[in-house]
């Protein structure tokens, strides 16, 4: 799909990468043309979901005291079903003790799922797991790591992600300047913390480490994204995992990547919202601005960016002048995900989940 004319036109006439903002940001009443199904059913309420190529992954929370959480796998193709963790069969425990910000879920092409099971206590323990649809329930533990569950101080799982041929993940660093003056008085405010992050590659080595606090991390087409704190911009690598330029871009709320195009919600103000778009090439970025109130998280097919403002879930095409309304949801939309032009997301409704999809007609990559 080319950009719209008048986008290619200003653009060439500048002579310069440009940013093209549509000012107003009400949602028309255009719609793409799509059928919502349901993929699946659950008993218990669904917490996190996944899909890429023929599987979708989720992490489910039964209505049963003695089961907390259960990953599980659906084949699209065959329409099966299995549970790859959690509290039956090869993962003896639940997929994690408590809902935190380090319970995360990646999924690759090949029906390969990590995912990582939080322990907590006095001492928080994160695990990263594998398992694949075609393991039979056999899991196994690839990284472990731990911090003070009163203190925050040790190492903290940030982010975790693959795609059809690379899985990485992501920690950030707490430790004390001077742990022996803190141990003295045992005033915190004493006690000046220095934060460093690392960002690996699963089953291989460390790819990147400094200082800063990863915030966000995503994982498509052989790139990998990141924000940190302080925030500097978008940090990339590329296929191979080669450091590419640092697009200085700041006021992130969400990120991702697709065929050809780094993409983010950006909210350079309280009020206001603005979808953007990075060419690989370097080429012009194009933008647009979207309702304050949606939330910050986003998915991208290479042609469109999906999003979503409480129920309705929405979509962009690159240069579009309007946003076009997709579906709308039972419930607050969990887990928004692309593979191509299928749309995925979860829902709960009276306590028990569905995982929902739509498939929107295809659009050449811009």
């Amino acid at each position: 799909m080319a950009l719209r004319s008048h986008v290619l036109t200003a653009c060439i006439a500048a002579a310069t990468a440009c940013l093209i903002v549509t000012a107003a940001w009400a949602h028309p009443q255009s719609a793409e043309a799509a059928t919502v199904t349901t993929i699946v059913s659950t008993p218990g309420k669904i917490k996190r979901v996944r899909v890429k190529g023929d599987y979708v992954a989720w992490m489910e929370q039964p209505d049963n005291n003695s089961c907390i959480k259960l990953l599980r796998m659906y084949r699209i193709s065959t329409s099966q079903q299995r549970q790859v963790g959690g509290c039956q069969g090869g993962d003896n425990s639940s997929v994690g003790a408590t809902w935190t910000a380090e319970v995360k879920l990646a999924l690759q092409h090949d029906g390969q799922v990590f995912w990582s099971r939080i322990d907590g206590g006095n001492i928080t323990d994160v695990n990263v797991r594998a398992s694949s649809f075609a393991g039979n329930k056999s899991t196994s533990t690839l990284y472990s790591l731990s911090h003070d569950t009163g203190s925050n101080m040790g190492v903290h799982l940030s982010g975790l992600d693959a795609d059809g041929t690379i899985g990485v993940f992501s920690v950030w660093n707490r430790l004390h300047l001077n742990v022996f003056g803190c141990m003295a008085d045992g005033d915190d405010s004493d006690c000046p913390v220095a934060v460093g992050g690392s960002l690996h590659r699963i089953n291989s080595n460390l790819v990147w480490g400094d200082t800063g606090e990863l915030t966000s991390l995503t994982v498509d087409s052989g790139y990998v994204q990141m924000t940190r704190t302080p925030g500097i911009g978008l940090e990339r690598f590329g296929p191979g995992l080669g450091s590419l330029p640092t697009l200085a871009v700041g006021n992130i709320a969400a990120q991702a990547h697709g065929d050809y195009h780094a993409v983010v919600l950006r909210r350079p103000t309280p009020s206001t919202a603005v979808l953007v778009a990075y060419p690989d090439n370097g080429g012009p970025s194009v933008s647009r601005s979207i309702s304050p109130t949606v939330a910050n998280e986003i998915a991208f097919d290479g042609a469109r960016i999906i999003f979503r403002d409480g129920t309705d879930i929405r979509s962009w095409v690159l240069g579009d002048v309007s946003t076009h309304h997709v579906a709308t949801a039972a419930s607050t939309p969990i887990g928004l995900a692309t593979d191509g032009a299928r749309i995925v997301w979860a829902e709960n409704v009276s306590g028990t989940g569905r995982v929902r999809t739509v498939t929107l007609p295809a659009i050449n990559a811009v």
